[in-house]
């Protein structure tokens, strides 16, 4: 999966995952400035998702 502005260094996989779900949560949480014809997806991300 690829987040654009999203990267993780971390060395063990269980870092970067982390990491990862932080970065993506504050991805998600930004406001959206969309014009009148954008159509919006919104995403319910759990918790915790399994890996």
């Amino acid at each position: 999966m690829d987040l654009p502005g999203v990267n993780a260094q971390e060395r063990n996989r269980e870092d970067r995952l982390e990491s990862l779900r932080i970065g993506a949560e504050d991805m998600l949480s930004l406001p959206v400035d969309a014009d009148a014809e954008a159509i919006l997806t919104y995403v319910d991300v759990p918790e915790r998702c399994a890996a």
